[in-house]
């Protein structure tokens, strides 16, 4: 009975150690389980050998299952040892010349084993014995038996000394348990083999029982805390190095867990309650705290296992990289703020001061287009408008960038006529193509609807920057500008509007470049090109803000086609009909058709620059409006009280009195309410429209004045009593 339990245990233990082997070989993707799964097959020889043993009938088979089982009983010690050295972390310490040795004194074992009937280090009196539980072999033992068990012992003493730092290195519950079942696999092992050096069990090896005891340990440390799951290494590893410190409690409020920087944030917490009831404080409190330089913000997280709550973590999230981020970030807006402002107000300056002269060239040399007869002189003149005219589209394209960067371009839709904007925009161009001896021809699609809603200044806008780009870098051939309705509904028409040309055309790697702001694309062979690479940046920004895209198709050499569809919504469904090419050609150089006369209507100018006044009052001489100048704001005050004006335009940068502070002082007049005031100035960046009438002002007239702009504007504001329309 006895002999079967015991058989029946060293038969299990054999399974046992070989079914752990198998299931170790499928994964050796580190030291520790490699050093495991040596282990175990060395464990695995030995109860088998002795399994052997047990089974022997004679002497010869109980010596080879004895050399057998001495396979693994001589290396069990080694394997142990390296597998403790790699589980604790102490592989460091496994010098080359250690495991040289190591080998040499457990091989050296083996050998003395194998050779006992010629020496007697290790046995010395051999016999085989019938009596007992089973037939066994029975010797003394050798001086070198000694010496291995000594060295075994010292073996343990290590494997202990290693087992009791890596416990208290370990933080993590978790680990701590894996460890401590690590170390009773050990201590069976030490017990069972002191049992057998003492003799207890007799003819039977208690080593064997040892070695499957601590197989079960070992299953429970791999199966139930994962020593050997790299997952928890690493997981281990990671939160014990995060910037964050966590600090987990069970549910009865004790301390399960503290990572490594919880310990430098709080380095009493494991003396008492104090710290706890300081740490929990903090956290409930949810608020930021700094510490030797660093910002923390606490957060509690409940703990799960298995769907109920465990207990809570602390969590201190290092912020300070965040906050610092956002602080410079907040720096990087306030000098962005004052930079852009800065940059507005530089805008406005240059606005005022730029537009100013331009405004009184073009207006003057429209006095002169009016009133001379001289052929050479309008020739001249004619020059002069259309440099002064190219100057203002720089400054215009600067602005409008400007506003388009801010964010604060508007689009406003309006009623407009489909026609007279083709025409318009050919009447525009048809003069500077002809100077290049260009064809040109404008084609309208019969099917689109007569009249439309949207911003039709800056489609117009759009189309004359195409158009002029085009008459730029064509040389020779044509230009043709079409828009056609690409799709009609009830209520929308989609328009496409494309302008094509025959000139020097894109290469295709240079296309990408082309909405670039300030870039001229082959700019060595165009340098002779006038103008500032605004232009298309400009049409493709207006154009997104339109819900639109500007797309371009071009070969190098043969010409392009620049083209854009557009939404707008119908307000006439009638077709245009057939726009027959005398519409869209008819203009003339200098026509001008007088709108009306008012020689009883009075209006006050007022502006700082005499040679401004000059030329309002020169583009207003037909009109035969009673004009009366002002050279201040006091000035303009004076005149306001001692008569009555229908209609008063007001310069916004004057010195000493501005345009603002004029109108605040004229509008304290009863005569005020009868008075249309008009802001005439050079300001035309974002916003200052929207400013001017805020202020008060009734409308807004940008310099350089438009004479059709100024006649229109006094239209619509001049008693209608005192208007003679021209017929």
């Amino acid at each position: 009975m006895e002999y079967n339990i015991l058989f029946t245990i060293q038969l299990l233990s054999v399974v046992g150690l070989t079914a752990g082997s198998l299931v170790l070989l499928k994964g050796l993707n580190n030291m520790v389980r490699g050093c495991l799964f040596f282990y175990f097959m060395v464990a695995m020889f030995n109860s088998g050998g002795y399994l052997g043993m047990m089974m022997a009938k004679a002497e010869g088979e109980a010596v080879i299952a004895q050399q057998i089982s001495y396979i693994g009983r001589t290396w069990t010690p080694f394997a142990i040892m390296l597998f403790i050295f790699f589980f604790c972390g102490f592989e460091k310490l496994l010098k080359p010349a250690v495991i040289t040795i190591a080998v040499i004194v457990h091989f050296g074992t083996y050998l003395l084993v194998l050779t006992s009937d010629w020496q007697t280090l290790y046995y010395k009196n051999r016999s085989f014995s019938q009596d007992g539980l089973f037939p066994h072999l029975e010797y003394d033992y050798g001086v070198w038996h000694w010496f291995y068990n000594i060295l075994i012992l010292l073996y343990s003493v290590l494997a202990f000394a290693m087992l009791i730092k890596k416990y208290k290195i370990d933080k993590s519950p978790e680990k701590r348990k894996g460890t401590l079942f690590v170390t009773g696999a050990m201590i069976v092992n030490l017990i069972f083999f002191i049992l057998e050096i003492l003799g207890v069990g007799k003819e039977y090896d208690m080593v064997q029982l040892g070695y499957a005891t601590a197989a079960i340990f070992m299953y429970i440390a791999i199966i139930r805390y994962d020593i050997l799951d790299t997952r928890i290494l690493a997981k281990d590893f990671v939160i014990e190095r995060l910037s964050d410190a966590i600090v987990a409690f069970d549910n009865y409020g004790r301390i399960a867990y503290v990572n490594e920087t919880a310990r430098k944030l709080f380095p009493d917490l494991p003396k008492g309650s104090e710290e706890v009831a300081k740490l929990v404080e903090i956290a409930e409190k949810g608020e930021i705290f700094e510490f030797e330089g660093r910002k923390y913000r606490p957060r509690k997280n409940p703990l799960y296992r298995n769907d109920h709550i465990a207990g809570c973590t602390y969590i201190f999230t290092d912020e300070t990289e965040r906050i610092n981020y956002l602080n410079d970030l907040e720096e990087q807006k306030q000098l962005a703020d004052s930079a852009n402002k800065a940059k507005s107000e530089f805008l406005a300056r240059m606005s005022h001061d730029i537009r100013t002269p331009i405004n009184a060239v073009l207006g003057m040399d429209e006095m002169i287009l009016r009133e001379s007869d001289d052929k050479q002189t309008l020739e001249y003149a004619e020059q002069i408008k259309s440099a002064g005219g190219t100057l203002l589209v720089l400054v215009n394209d600067i602005l409008d960038l400007s506003k388009i960067e801010e964010g604060r371009m508007e689009i406003v839709s309006s009623s407009y006529r489909i026609a007279s904007l083709v025409a318009e925009l050919s009447s525009l161009i048809k003069d500077r193509v002809a100077d290049k001896g260009l064809a040109f021809e404008a084609v309208i699609d019969e099917n689109i609807p007569c009249g439309l809603a949207g911003d039709d200044i800056r489609i117009k806008q759009c189309v004359m920057n195409l158009l002029t780009n085009a008459v730029k870098y064509t040389n020779t051939g044509s230009i043709r500008f079409e828009v056609k309705c690409v799709k009609k509904d009830d209520r929308t028409a989609t328009l496409l509007f494309s302008v094509k040309d025959t000139g020097i055309g894109m290469k295709k790697e240079d296309i990408d470049r082309l909405f670039e702001p300030f870039v001229r694309l082959d700019d060595a062979k165009n340098m002779r090109i006038e103008g500032t690479g605004l232009g298309l940046s400009i049409v493709y920004r207006l154009l997104r803000l339109m819900n639109s895209e500007l797309c371009v198709k071009s070969e190098y050499g043969k010409g392009s086609d620049f083209y854009f569809v557009i939404d707008q919504k119908i307000e006439d469904a009638k077709p245009v009909g057939k726009v027959t090419r005398e519409m869209l050609e008819k203009t003339g150089k200098h026509e001008r058709k007088r709108l009306f006369t008012a020689p009883e209507a009075r209006v006050l100018v007022v502006d700082d620059n005499a040679i401004n006044l000059m030329v309002i009052k020169g583009l207003l001489k037909d009109t035969k409006i009673q004009v009366d100048t002002a050279g201040s704001g006091r000035e303009a005050i004076d005149l306001f009280n001692k008569g009555e004006y229908d209609c008063m335009f007001v310069d916004h940068m004057m010195p000493e009195m501005d345009g603002m502070e004029t109108l605040a002082e004229l509008k304290k007049s009863e005569k005020a309410a009868n008075t249309a005031f008009i802001v005439l100035t050079a300001n035309a960046i974002t916003g200052a429209r929207e400013m001017y009438l805020d202020a008060g002002f009734k409308d807004y007239l940008s310099k350089p004045v438009d004479p059709k702009a100024l006649e229109s504007m006094l239209l619509k504001y001049l008693p209608s009593e005192k208007i003679k329309h021209a017929e």
